[in-house]
């Protein structure tokens, strides 16, 4: 079977051409006094004192209540999440629409089903309930998209039995490069370490495309005076296509699997062949800063 890097380029563009990214808005913003705002999920309102958001889909944020301009709750459920606890002794469940610090919070009861302005001096302390907290959360949460990562394993990204490094941006769409270098039974009769670098195209979180230039076997080559016993060990070197998934079982840890076939340098002897990758990976997720919110 015949494979150039043209075919390899072409594969890559069919895949990845229906890998549409689209962008969740509808998210629970907290406006700043500084006038940023800030889009997440509402994980916590412990009113008066502060707020917790979880941004980015994945790490929390606390904001103080005195830094808050205000906040609206934009993710919706068919029943009520928020209890209202009140100052008399009362206390009210339903939805928050909207509180504005100091002033009033928008709230749709649950006995009423109208809208009501209520006082902030009426208020005495916002609950979210638990079990809707949490699926609030998993609703939401897609996974550790924004990472450096390292990886012991064995295979071609590997570099043999080796260690890969990987860096991950995006979001269920991603991209993500990597280098691994590492050792073969072949490096005891001279030849040289093995590496491999490449470029991930990830789509539904965690399934990845993945396109690497780098060593992919080892051939041997008589040398003068072409006696049997006179030859050295040569690396080879060429272009490998895989598909597979780095699957996490929590934010930390995980393991990478890939199938994929490697076609060598046109100038190689060796014929193209099937490969397999995998290993383990420890993730260090990287907190993004919220240089794209939007101001007032």
């Amino acid at each position: 079977m015949k494979i150039d890097l043209n075919t390899i380029c072409l594969m890559f563009g069919i895949l990845f051409s229906t890998a549409i990214y689209a962008q969740d808005n509808n998210k629970d913003l907290v406006y700043l006094n500084s006038g940023e705002i800030v889009s997440g999920t509402l994980v916590e309102i412990a009113y008066p004192r502060h707020v917790r958001l979880m941004v980015e889909d994945q790490y929390l944020e606390l904001f103080l209540f005195k830094d808050i301009d205000k906040i609206i709750q934009n993710q919706m459920y068919d029943d009520p999440f928020d209890v209202l606890y009140m100052v008399s002794g009362e206390r009210t469940i339903g939805v928050i629409l909207q509180i504005k610090p100091n002033d009033f919070i928008t709230f749709i009861p649950d006995h009423l089903g109208d809208t009501v302005y209520i006082s902030h001096e009426k208020v005495k302390r916002v609950f979210h309930k638990k079990e809707n907290i949490e699926r609030k959360l998993n609703a939401s949460y897609k996974g550790d998209r924004h990472y450096f990562s390292i990886s012991p394993g064995l295979g071609l990204t590997h570099g043999g039995l080796g260690i890969r490094l990987q860096y991950r941006i995006g979001g269920d769409f991603g991209v993500g490069i990597h280098v691994g270098g590492g050792i073969t039974a072949n490096i005891l009769f001279g030849a040289d370490p093995f590496y491999n670098m490449g470029l991930k195209f990830f789509f539904l979180n965690h399934f990845f495309i993945d396109g690497s230039y780098g060593v992919t076997g080892t051939y041997y080559k008589k040398v003068p005076p072409y006696l049997n016993s006179d030859e050295v060990a040569v690396n080879t070197t060429g272009y490998a296509l895989q598909l597979g998934t780095d699957y996490f079982f929590n934010k930390y840890f995980g393991v990478n699997v890939g199938f994929g076939l490697v076609i060598p340098s046109k100038e190689q002897v060796i014929a193209s062949k099937y490969i397999f990758d995998t290993g383990a990976i420890i993730k260090f997720p990287i907190r993004k800063h919220r240089n794209q919110s939007k101001k007032k």
